[in-house]
């Protein structure tokens, strides 16, 4: 008989509100993943779609009037809401590390950042102070950090924005955590450092077996070092797959115009195609499907009501009343 290992991470019908002078606005609406140990999965989709929140939750950081009102997210089978604030910050740097977009909201300001690199390495207490020094160091060097021996006393003041958030980087991966979350943490760098971190961080989940949850609007960042991949949009989950799957043959309308859209390096020309219209504001999404609006295949079954999560053969899944193609059977309906 086969046993199959429980999941590392488990997402159920994630639901957040954001408290308005309006009343409650919905931000992520009925969210679900899973990933085991060693998956390495990607959240893409505009500004706006609640990935981030979705990341935040995870780690219990959601902002003040940002509440999550239904849903579960259980860590290693346990329910992270049921957690006390003291198992939370047990749980945070052992099990889950979070790489942040914004470097200053998350390294401490009146402190080196050398030592505070070492801070997640503590949790190897077979290494001495001055090996856990010489392996943050390495780690900045290898974040392409230059001159680290010297920026490991500097204060996160003292450095530029992309250096800042390389030594973020390298703090969270310093943890070695089973969970790495990272928002998208390559935002601030140029292309040359954004591929070299990249390939790090498939290197540190390839030979740790660390989990990735990476979060970004990159399509081509996501592919790079992701196996798998979710496309959100309006606070849904509209399409999930493997990366190449997804890429080769989209099952939703928005992921194909997200593809439409990203450039590509090609012999001759090519002009992007843009997706026409804007992505809704918070409080004003539609009653059906929340990209009909902007869908060029929209029909009225769109409009009528929640659309439901059809999952797929091949490991595949969809938020569409068509999909795209019919080579791929639905097994069944859920979420």
């Amino acid at each position: 008989m086969t046993t199959h290992k429980a999941p590392l991470l488990e997402i159920d019908a994630l639901t957040i509100d954001v408290m308005t002078a309006h009343g409650p606005r919905r931000a992520v609406d009925g969210v679900s993943l899973v990933l085991h140990g060693g998956d390495t999965l990607g959240i893409v989709g505009e500004s706006g779609s609640g990935k981030s929140l979705t990341l935040r939750a995870i780690m219990g950081l959601l902002p003040k009037g940002v509440i999550q009102t239904s849903g579960r997210i259980v860590l290693r089978g346990v329910d992270v809401a049921t957690m006390t604030r003291r198992q939370r910050r047990a749980v945070c740097g052992k099990d889950i590390a979070m790489v942040f977009q914004d470097p200053m909201s998350s390294l401490n300001p009146v402190m080196r950042v050398g030592p505070q690199i070492v801070d997640g390495l503590t949790a190897r207490r077979h290494l001495s102070y001055r090996d856990r020094r010489t392996r943050a160091i390495e780690l900045m060097s290898r974040m392409g950090i230059p001159d680290p021996d010297r920026r490991f006393h500097a204060f996160p003041h003292q450095l530029s924005g992309g250096i800042r958030q390389r030594v973020m980087i390298a703090s969270a991966m310093a943890c070695e955590a089973a969970l790495m979350l990272c928002d998208e943490p390559t935002t601030a760098l140029d292309v040359t450092i954004q591929d070299q971190i990249l390939r790090l961080l498939a290197e540190l989940c390839e030979q740790s077996g660390t989990s990735l949850l990476y979060v970004t609007h990159d399509l081509a960042v996501a592919s790079q070092v992701c196996a798998s991949i979710n496309v959100m949009y309006g606070g849904q989950l509209m399409e999930s797959g493997p990366v190449a799957d997804v890429f080769r043959s989209p099952l939703h309308p928005y992921t194909l115009g997200l593809l439409g859209a990203m450039p590509r390096v090609e012999h001759g020309k090519r002009r992007l195609v843009p997706i026409g219209g804007a992505a809704p504001a918070l409080g004003e999404l539609p009653a059906g499907c929340p990209f009909a609006p902007r869908c060029i295949l929209a029909e009225e079954a769109c409009e009528r009501g929640r659309i439901d999560w059809r999952d797929m053969t091949d490991g595949r899944g969809v938020r569409c009343v068509r999909p795209l193609t019919d080579a791929i059977a639905p097994v069944e309906d859920q979420r």
